[in-house]
């Protein structure tokens, strides 16, 4: 029968454990390593009167992080075994790129030792050192040369070749120093944009480039709203790839005047802990609220509004804009980008029975990855108008946040393609419910 064989050891108070890769037949006892997964291990087969001979061997990771006291530290190998679905690329450590065999936390020097590693007979180059925030300088990776990388996909030169990679060879005992800080970059953001601008459409963000990881599910670096001369400016980046974003929010919260003294008819069934996302009035009833960016002096509504609603609503004029920037081999880089006005779709959300359907959300989105949500909630007579939609196909969807309990199930329009520019009607919306 297959067996695998698994070395653990308690570092530090915390028990580490990884899978043993190696000769199969089991007669030269060379290693190759190990794996942080099951599937990573080498099968072995145990026969009758033949022993079987997996030798350990393992190795220490240490160094300096001069400038970097108290910081989390890891040690992280790329598999052996690449996984190719994607439930199992999102679940690694670092998802669709490595996972974590060791952790400490620098001294008051910047002084790490990551230990208990498994190593390789011969040369082997799978391992980086990454280390997390603190205060404002960002997180980054080290690789063999000691660079320090913006990402996981950074030191493997975003590609699955070993050909000019920045991976560390653990076949000895390497050290691995960096003055964290040194070598950022910076990126300068100029936009162009309709007048007439809604707030989102000013909202800059970063991601990571992850290969074969569609935009909109990258990681987000930072985001910040742009200035009144459409500037957005970010530094203290790491080398590597980076898509730049604005008005391309996945989406937005925020506070908006209601018709509603509160969202309590919302609280029929368990969601009573949501009462926060109200305000009778100019004065919030829960601590929450201010620290979901209500103001705490209060602010008075509109006239013929009586308190206000927090509402997942992307309220937009622009399309927005995306772009990859690489400063990998340079200091500072330079992106014109250029917002055009987007598509309009508007309609009517009407229900049975005389139930209301006033303040009910209708949101358009699309699933390619590269197209963003819009929002708006409907009038005093259920009406609705969507703006700054760049040209694709869009699903339609009504109350998906159900903020006051209503379900999501209608008849009419349920897609819509539209071209950036034009305007749309899906007629009525229909509700049973």
């Amino acid at each position: 029968t297959p067996l695998k064989v698994s070395f653990s050891a308690v570092i530090d108070g915390v028990r580490r454990e990884w899978f043993w890769r190696g000769d199969s037949t089991g007669n030269s006892g060379d290693s190759a390593g190990g794996g942080r997964t099951l599937a990573e291990g080498t099968a072995v087969v145990v026969r009758k009167y033949a022993d079987f001979q997996a030798d350990l061997l393992h190795t220490t990771v240490s160094g300096r992080l001069t400038g970097a006291p108290n910081r989390p530290v890891r040690a992280l190998a790329t598999p052996r075994v690449k996984p190719t679905r994607a439930t199992d690329l999102r679940g690694m450590d670092e998802p669709g790129c490595a996972n974590v065999f060791a952790e400490d936390t620098t001294d008051a020097e910047g002084d790490y030792v990551l230990r208990f590693l498994p190593r390789s007979s011969t040369p082997s180059r799978s391992w980086m050192v990454g280390y997390e925030d603190s205060g404002a300088s960002r997180a980054g990776f080290i690789g063999a040369s000691g660079t320090q990388w913006s990402s996981c996909a950074a030191v493997l030169k975003y590609t699955a070749t070993a050909a000019d990679d920045d991976l560390i060879d653990v076949a000895s005992t390497p050290t691995v120093n960096a003055t964290v800080g040194a070598g950022e970059r910076r990126i300068r953001v100029y936009s162009s944009s309709p007048a007439r601008l809604a707030a989102q459409d000013t909202y800059t963000s970063l991601r990571h480039y992850v290969p074969g990881t569609r935009i909109l599910d990258a990681p987000v670096v930072t985001a910040t709203h742009a200035s009144t001369s459409g500037y957005s400016g970010f530094t203290g980046l790491r080398p590597g790839k980076y898509w730049v974003e604005r008005g391309r929010r996945v989406q937005c919260s925020a506070w908006y005047p209601s018709i509603y003294k509160d969202n309590y008819a919302y609280h029929q069934g368990d969601r009573a802990n949501e009462r926060w996302k109200t305000v009778n009035g100019a004065k919030y009833e829960y601590w929450t609220s201010v620290l979901n960016g209500f103001p705490r002096e209060g602010r008075t509504p509109p006239r013929g509004y009586k308190g206000w609603m927090y509402r997942d609503a992307c309220r937009t004029v622009g399309t927005g804009d995306y772009e990859l920037v690489n400063v990998m081999n340079v200091s500072d880089d330079d992106v014109r980008m250029s917002t055009a006005k987007g598509a309009t779709i508007s309609g009517r959300v009407t229900r049975t029975g005389g139930r209301t359907n006033k303040e009910m959300m209708v949101s358009v989105y699309s699933t390619g990855g590269i197209l963003v949500m819009r929002s708006a909630y409907t009038g005093s007579s259920g009406t609705f108008v969507i703006r700054g939609l760049p040209s694709g196909n869009y699903r339609i969807g009504v109350n998906l946040d159900s903020w006051r309990g209503i379900g999501r199930t209608f008849s009419g329009t349920k897609t819509k393609r539209v071209t950036a520019g034009k305007s749309y009607s899906v007629g009525t919306l229909k509700f049973s419910g």
